[in-house]
């Protein structure tokens, strides 16, 4: 049966005139050069599209190596916060009045605002009025109000200077953020949502 069909071949190759073998004999080698070149050419296709992943895979390790200290940063104040609001402030107006002593100062018109519920924190405030003190009980007292480990901000300062000299009539409003253990939607309904970002930082 081979021999049969190679004598077909034959026959037919033997009946084509020499332009016709010349292109056949083209077409041949052109087939035979596509069937030797196409696996290494898809070898070579392979590997780019490997490197290319490779390269973005190694684009985003470097990318997360970046930002490694800035995730550990967020971290860290984060837990800070969660200890801050541990340490839940007192009363503030007594709170306010104790490290007011410390820097003998004597407050009036201790006035507490209504508390508000933000998110799931609850918000207290006090203003104050100190009549006719120096600058730099004020300034000391603002230190250590900042500075006393409670989650408390000093969000009012009113300076009044009446007469020459180094007395003024001061104005002080604070605020604590206290954590609830439940979350509340009240925050939100109210649209005072956006206080609770300001907890630590006014």
């Amino acid at each position: 049966m081979n021999s049969a069909i190679f004598n077909r071949i034959r026959e037919s190759w033997e009946n084509l005139n020499e332009r016709e073998r010349r292109l056949l004999s083209m077409l041949g080698a052109a087939v035979a050069c596509a069937a030797l070149l196409l696996p290494p050419v898809m070898l070579t296709m392979r590997n780019t599209e490997i490197e290319s992943d490779n390269d973005e895979l190694r684009s985003v390790l470097d990318r997360l190596a970046q930002q490694r200290g800035k995730l550990s940063h967020l971290m860290e104040e984060r837990t800070a916060a969660e200890h801050l609001y541990a340490n839940k402030t007192p009363s503030l107006g007594s709170f306010l009045e104790s490290e007011a002593k410390k820097q003998g100062v004597t407050l009036q018109e201790v006035t507490d605002q209504p508390e508000k519920q933000v998110g799931k924190y609850l918000r207290r405030s006090v203003t104050v009025s100190l009549p006719q003190v120096g600058l730099t009980p004020v300034i000391n007292l603002l230190s250590s109000v900042v500075e006393s480990g409670h989650p408390v901000a000093i969000n009012q300062i009113q300076f009044d200077h009446y007469q020459p000299g180094d007395q003024y009539n001061v104005k002080l409003g604070i605020l604590t953020y206290d954590k609830q253990a439940g979350s509340s939607r009240k925050g939100k309904s109210d649209g005072s949502h956006d206080d609770t970002d300001n907890a630590k930082g006014e």
